[in-house]
């Protein structure tokens, strides 16, 4: 309590409290002037001391300075009293600083909670069962779309889908019995613009109040989200179900979480026995296509979730103990990935048993046809060699005694006759010109210089010929001389050579054409190209073309590929290769 001269503001007499409060000895304290203290300025604490001239008055806040520089908020008690003429004022003095400051930060808590409740688009209420009144705050009031805070249950119940409504009910009367706070979500229609909106309200009973009280949130994009994604889940359960793939999906982990019918039915187990299985797991037997045991570190499921891409077409062999069989498998397993992880793995596979099947009986035919080629040629090299060793004893050598006797005939002649000497020479000149002949084609029909000559020598007096016989310009360039080849290679290669050489002169009306004959890297290749009319490959019946037929026959048998590439007016180029003939 401060005793203060209304005339001059000096303080003139102070209570213990006071002198504690402002932390002066009691002399310093009473030679102050209310200004001293006060933090206002002199004209406005002259014109609150002016007020206190007829009447008491209550200053709500003060802000005075202690002895020690802090400012503390007061509350003030203020009453004009006189002594002896002279005016006083008497000034009870409390200490509110500290509520002062709770006030504050009410206030800053106060407006946080409303900036939080519109940006988390939430509010809070209390619900007195009594009244049955609800109480909201602005956030709540926001969220509902009401006028007032204040509201009765009934507009509320209005706003609830009708299936809520027993939920509800029941969650009321569990928070009464148990007393446990709850959590639950449903949707509501808002009656100030029928917009559907879900809503999650987490609630507790005070049973001395007997009100429901806690907070409401708008969760309407996130449960939007969650029925949008259980339709996605559902529409792909289904569309996986009807799928006439095997299909499984893995976790991150590897293990299985869903799977279609075709899978149990190509894996022959059950869905409980599928569900949780990884490629890790020991029941699994799986095999390469070459019988030898497949890791589960190189499961296409396993590679996709470490490299975090597609794998392929890999062929896996599935024991399936029930039906105590093996199904071949085309696997194909795509990550799916989230944040640069990956989040799961589908993995779709088909039964390729029969195929495979098929595949290993081509496999077979294609071996025994190849077999039977090379039967059938070794036959018709063998006839071929009795049929030119016929002609040669018997058609060659009387064709060469023809020859001599014409021969002799002629000298005869020439001796006796000669002006018809000049008749016969033309016929000797022709029989020698088929004896000539007649040693090509010997040649050509038995090339018993196989054994005897390298391959490059062989082409090389193949060419030579054909050039003698056409007026085609053929080059030729080689760097297998020396070459040692083995003679069934040796061979096929040459009348390869031979065919297309035969073919370009029949067929091609080429001007020009180049043979070439090189290895590199233990391969051997031929190639044959002309500047002829060309042809239609993809109109070509290959059933009605022997020679392409036998030739690609041919090079089968040791190996090799043939291809044939034409274009109409541009010329033809046969292409063989024959790898790792060293």
């Amino acid at each position: 309590m401060l005793l203060i001269d209304i005339d001059n503001g000096n303080i003139t007499d102070a209570n213990t409290t006071a002198v504690e409060f402002y932390k002066y000895d009691y002399k310093k304290l009473c030679s102050l002037n209310i200004a001293d203290i006060n933090i206002l300025s002199k004209n406005e604490i002259q014109k609150q001391i002016n007020g206190l001239h007829n009447s008491s008055i209550i200053r709500p806040y003060y802000k005075h300075k202690i002895a020690d520089n802090t400012i503390r908020d007061i509350q003030v008690f203020a009453t004009p009293v006189q002594d002896k003429g002279q005016r006083y004022n008497l000034a009870i003095i409390q200490d509110v600083t500290e509520q002062k400051t709770a006030e504050i930060s009410l206030k800053e808590s106060e407006a946080n909670l409303k900036a939080a409740e519109q940006l988390g688009k939430f509010g809070h209420f209390e619900f007195d069962l009594t009244s049955q009144m609800f109480n909201f705050s602005e956030g709540g009031v926001n969220l509902y779309g009401l006028d007032s805070n204040l509201v009765p249950a009934t507009l509320i119940k209005e706003m609830r889908c009708t299936e809520y409504d027993k939920l509800m009910d029941e969650v009321i009367a569990n928070l009464k019995k148990d007393e446990y706070p709850s959590e639950i979500e449903y949707k509501i229609k808002r009656l100030v613009d029928d917009k559907l909106i879900g809503i999650r309200i987490i609630s507790q009973y005070s049973k001395e109040r007997n009100i429901v009280f806690g907070s409401v949130q708008d969760v309407t994009e996130r449960m939007n989200a969650t029925e949008a994604l259980k339709q996605s889940e559902e529409k792909f359960k289904h569309l996986i179900s009807e799928m006439t793939v095997g299909i499984v999906v893995h976790a991150s982990n590897a293990e299985i979480n869903l799977y279609n019918s075709k899978a149990i039915e190509l894996l022959g187990i059950s869905g409980n026995q599928l569900l949780g299985k990884s490629p890790f797991s020991r029941d699994w037997n799986v095999i390469h296509e070459d019988g030898s045991n497949f890791p589960a570190k190189n499961h296409p499921a396993t590679e996709a979730i470490v490299k975090g891409e597609v794998v392929r077409d890999v062929v896996m062999g599935v024991y399936r103990p029930l039906k105590k069989d093996r199904v071949w498998l085309l696997v194909t397993a795509i990550p799916e990935i989230k944040n640069g992880l990956v989040h799961q793995v589908v993995v779709t596979f088909y039964d390729i048993t029969e195929k495979r099947i098929k595949d290993e009986k081509i496999i077979q035919l294609n071996n025994e046809l190849k077999e039977l080629s090379t039967h059938l040629q070794r036959l018709r090299e063998v006839e071929r060699n009795k049929l030119a060793v016929e002609v040669h004893d018997k058609l060659g050598q009387k064709l060469i005694g023809v020859k001599f006797q014409i021969n002799i005939l002629k000298s005869k002649l020439k001796e006796y006759k000669p002006d018809l000497s000049e008749i016969i020479t033309p016929i000797a000149e022709e029989v020698a010109f088929m004896v000539k002949d007649f040693g090509i084609i010997y040649n050509k029909v038995n090339p018993s210089f196989i054994e005897d000559l390298e391959l490059f020598d062989m082409i090389e007096n193949l060419i030579y010929t054909y050039r003698k016989q056409t007026k085609i310009k053929i080059d030729f360039s080689s760097n297998v001389q020396n070459e040692k080849l083995p003679s069934n290679f040796k061979r096929v290669i040459y009348n390869t050579v031979n065919e297309c050489l035969n073919n370009l002169v029949a067929h091609s009306k080429a001007k020009n054409a180049i043979v070439k004959l090189f290895k590199i890297n233990g391969t051997l290749s031929l190639i044959v190209q002309d500047d002829g009319i060309g042809f239609n490959i993809s109109g070509l019946d290959y059933k009605k073309q022997i020679g392409l037929i036998e030739m690609r026959e041919n090079i089968q048998s040791i190996g090799g590929v043939i291809d044939f590439e034409s274009v109409l007016e541009r010329g033809t180029i046969i292409k063989v290769n024959i790898p790792q003939t060293s």
